[in-house]
């Protein structure tokens, strides 16, 4: 698969994530419905002014748009989460850290 079509994927995914329509992300970056249509569907390539108005409009980190981890299955994510927990177990700091971020968001 193309970059341009595994980006377009990507940035689909995450529009979808935050809720948004294709509509509503295009009018947030300012920019043309079908343009962000041929961006997610791999015809077209993002600017960099384009790619910069989609990550703001997302409330995104530029990393996290380039993000293409193939998608793990629900015993990788559990089994990976474990994995970190023990890596930490002895740091109550960060254990707090996870457990503040885990908190907020359950």
């Amino acid at each position: 698969m193309s970059i341009k079509n595994t980006l377009g994927k990507r940035i689909a995914k995450l529009r979808k994530i935050k809720q948004l329509s294709q509509e509503a992300l295009a009018e947030k970056c300012e920019i043309n419905v079908n343009s962000l249509s041929y961006i997610e569907n791999g015809r077209n390539f993002p600017s960099h002014e384009t790619l910069d108005k989609i990550i703001n409009a997302l409330e995104i980190e530029p990393r996290d748009i380039f993000n293409f981890n193939k998608t793990k299955t629900k015993d990788e994510l559990l089994s990976g989460i474990k994995t970190k927990l023990e890596i930490i177990k002895d740091d109550k700091d960060l254990l707090n850290q996870v457990y503040f971020y885990l908190d907020s968001i359950i």
